[in-house]
């Protein structure tokens, strides 16, 4: 009986050490998996970044030159921002008065990360962190931004319709009886713009940064 009690305790143990590895084996594959989709993540939301980089960047020229142009007819105006310098012999008025439209970012893997609960795949924290406070923190506050200049804009653009539509710059900042009101509205208006200005700065430079940052992270995986 002690050889027949032997040879079960050693097929038991067999059986044991087969399960040991299988749940080895499997555990194995499902780190991989996790690992492969979190890669897949961190590569849609850098391309995505990638994609969009240039809207912001052509953005952020347009409001600068608008700024450039209102710092020229009234050099008080734009302190803190490095203005350059621009001719206003071409500019039309209406160009000087339009917000153009915001830039959404394309949402689609970091939405893709959040909507599967699969925040907690991405192993550096830090970086996480990042994604997510550019999502969730520095771009609605750029579009919180853009409601208010848009806002702005259509105070403005009703109460000064008609100068708007047929006025020419010297004539509407510089000739104009009411200067000083004008100016005191358009530079109001254009503080929101200066304001829109540097949010869009800040977040292309945690776009910029996320993508170098992600770029790392695959450089070290390899």
């Amino acid at each position: 009986m002690g050889k027949y009690f032997k040879y079960a305790i050693g097929e038991i143990l067999l059986v044991v050490i087969g399960i040991l590895i299988a749940l080895s084996i499997n555990n194995w594959n499902e780190t991989r998996k996790e690992q492969a989709l979190e890669l897949d993540y961190l590569i849609g939301i850098k391309t995505d970044l990638e994609d969009d980089l240039p809207n912001i960047e052509r953005r952020i020229n347009v409001i600068l030159s608008r700024i450039s142009a209102l710092h020229k007819i009234d050099s008080t105006f734009a302190r803190g921002i490095e203005t350059h310098d621009i001719s206003l012999d071409t500019i039309k008025l209406t160009w000087m008065f339009n917000r153009g439209q915001f830039n959404r970012l394309t949402m689609g893997s970091y939405t893709a990360l959040t909507t599967n609960a699969s925040a907690g795949l991405i192993q550096n924290t830090e970086l996480l962190q990042s994604i997510q406070n550019l999502y969730e923190s520095r771009y609605p506050g750029s579009l919180s931004v853009y409601e208010d200049l848009k806002r702005r804009e259509e105070y403005v653009g009703w109460k000064y319709a008609k100068e708007i539509k047929s006025s020419t710059i010297q004539a509407f900042f510089i000739d104009n009886l009411n200067h000083d009101e004008v100016l005191a509205d358009f530079n109001f208006y254009y503080r929101q713009k200066g304001l829109m200005y540097n949010h869009l700065n800040r977040q292309l430079d945690d776009m910029q940064k996320i993508i170098d940052d992600i770029n790392t992270e695959l450089n070290n995986r390899k």
